[in-house]
């Protein structure tokens, strides 16, 4: 294949590999990165929390689902609260999303502000990097 027939296929197919389906602006080329929140999550005596599970409300539209996680952390303690997978449920501009968790009879409650300014990854604008079981 001739270098000139070469550059001109590249940038599209950078094109196409982008944020296609995006409607609030033009595609962007998005990376292969798989981007997520966490949090640290510990017991009223500071020691790590096991067996958390997440809940995920996003306060616009009330949509809940739960968040899994992944049984194989070596972090124990540090939980996944929002990633990639629900960059379709919150807006470009950003959304509060109420994270709720649980290991009975314990919880805890607390606000993000996510957002997705590329339309590719989700981003934590505000929230805490740790809560405790009350």
């Amino acid at each position: 294949m001739p270098r000139r027939t070469l550059l001109f296929i590249l940038p599209i197919t950078v094109w196409l590999a982008g944020c296609a389906g995006s409607s609030q602006g033009p595609p962007v080329a998005c990376t292969a990165t798989f981007a997520f929140i966490s949090l640290t999550v510990r017991n009223q005596d500071s020691t790590p929390a096991t067996d958390v599970i997440v809940l995920d409300t996003v306060l616009r539209t009330a949509a809940g689902f739960a968040v899994p996680q992944d049984s194989g952390l070596l972090n124990t303690g540090v939980y996944d609260v929002f990633d990639d997978n629900y960059l379709s449920v919150i807006r470009h501009s950003g959304d509060s999303v109420r994270v709720t968790g649980i290991r009975t009879p314990k919880r805890f409650s607390t606000t993000f502000f996510i957002d997705s300014p590329d339309g590719c990854h989700v981003h934590k604008v505000s929230g805490p990097s740790s809560v405790t079981l009350q």
